[in-house]
């Protein structure tokens, strides 16, 4: 039996919104009149359509940051939830976001709370902002929530701006020059080989060059097979490398090490923060922002944390088996709950922190440039001291003519 969403003005012509199953639109209506129910609108609910919305694997986290920044915005006008929901969806463009209201506005249709439509949608929607939606019902404000949530995403999404435009510039030129070693090895290098071979005449020709002409004459003749297996390995080392293992390596390359620990602290110390206004509990939001690390290390250690705290340790003290986190930042989360400001200190440690990474990574584009710049001068120039080194045999042979 297909199932029908509907809105209809009841005898007081007030508008009533709901969904119901029924075997035809006219046994709806039927059923509708008994209520002494008006009808305006029916739409058919698909079966396939709700499942198709719950498969949805995840969305971009600016997506997300707008859709809860318009939400926010259209709660705060005193506009109902469901009547929200609905105008989203009617002027949302994207497919995979249109199914996501369309799978919230079916939990509300049938009477499910809002974080409960949220929580059916797990790779879409993580705990952080469930957690938050959850503390705005509690409280009546899931607008202000709405708000931080928004907040906190952008700001999320500023930092990780941040560093792919400081890394922008050494991949453009890290780029340009593999193409230009690549059309010089696939197009000149080869025709240099087929003149030095006849000035030269029987004269060996120099171990560097004509190891060039080798590397370059098999890159050409294998160009394409060298291309697909790049792409093909690529392709498998994004499916199979755990990106947690991945991080666990680059936290043993020392300035690197730096910039991802600040990273993960940021994002634990402005979820804390941002839950902790909301009069999230401490060992609440300590599960909640466990796992916002995402290195290994951090969330083992996190265990530990909540363990303390729900034994009754102030959070301070327990932070101090985490040996990463700055004994600076502690003292301030002790000295913040000691005063009964914690998601303030939080928040401020988060502010600071975000400075200090920037500078950090400053430091490490200025100094992977040059290197970058060192090491493309030493490739290019044995390429080119390689094609020298022939013309001096030739020279020589021109001498004693």
């Amino acid at each position: 039996m297909p199932k029908y969403e509907y809105s209809a003005l009841d005898k007081n012509r007030s508008l009533r919104t709901g969904t119901l199953q029924a075997n035809s639109e006219l046994e709806l209506q039927q059923l509708l009149a008994q209520k002494k129910l008006n009808v305006t609108h029916i739409a058919v609910l698909p079966e396939h359509s709700r499942k198709q919305a719950q498969r949805i694997r995840s969305l971009k986290s600016y997506k997300i940051a707008h859709f809860a920044k318009q939400l926010a915005a259209l709660l705060k006008a005193k506009m109902p939830l469901l009547q929200c929901i609905e105008l989203l969806e009617r002027q949302e463009y994207s497919p995979k976001m249109k199914r996501v209201l369309l799978n919230i506005k079916t939990a509300l249709y049938d009477g499910r709370s809002f974080s409960d439509a949220l929580e059916s949608m797990p790779s879409v929607f993580d705990s952080f902002f469930i957690s938050m939606v959850q503390a705005g019902e509690a409280s009546g404000k899931l607008d202000i929530s709405l708000s931080k949530l928004s907040h906190q995403l952008n700001k999320a999404q500023q930092t990780k701006r941040k560093i792919q435009n400081a890394l922008t510039y050494p991949a453009i030129v890290l780029g340009v020059s593999i193409i230009v070693v690549a059309l010089l090895v696939i197009f000149v290098i080869p025709k240099f080989q087929f003149v030095f071979e006849n000035m030269l005449g029987n004269a060996p020709m120099p171990v560097l060059t004509q190891f060039v002409f080798e590397t370059a004459i098999f890159i050409k003749n294998h160009f394409l097979s060298l291309l697909f297996i790049g792409i093909v390995l690529t392709v498998i080392a994004k499916r199979l490398l755990n990106p947690k293992a991945l991080k666990s390596w680059l936290l043993r390359v020392p300035r690197v090490r730096g910039v991802l620990i600040g990273i993960a602290l940021i994002r634990f110390y402005n979820a804390m923060g941002t839950l902790l206004a909301n009069n999230v509990p401490v060992v609440k939001a300590l599960e909640i922002t466990h796992n916002l690390f995402d290195i290994t290390y951090f969330e083992k250690r996190m265990l530990f944390v909540i363990q303390r705290v729900r034994e009754g340790a102030a959070i301070g003290n327990a932070l101090q088996v985490i040996p990463l986190i700055p004994e600076t930042d502690i003292s301030l989360i002790s000295v913040g709950e000691a005063s009964g400001n914690l998601p303030e200190a939080f928040l401020k440690i988060a502010a600071d922190g975000e400075e200090d990474l920037e500078k950090h990574i400053g430091s490490i584009v200025s100094l992977l440039e040059p290197m970058l710049i060192i090491g493309l001068t030493v490739f290019i120039g044995g390429i080119i001291i390689a094609m020298f080194l022939p013309l001096l045999g030739i020279l020589d042979k021109l001498s004693y003519i």
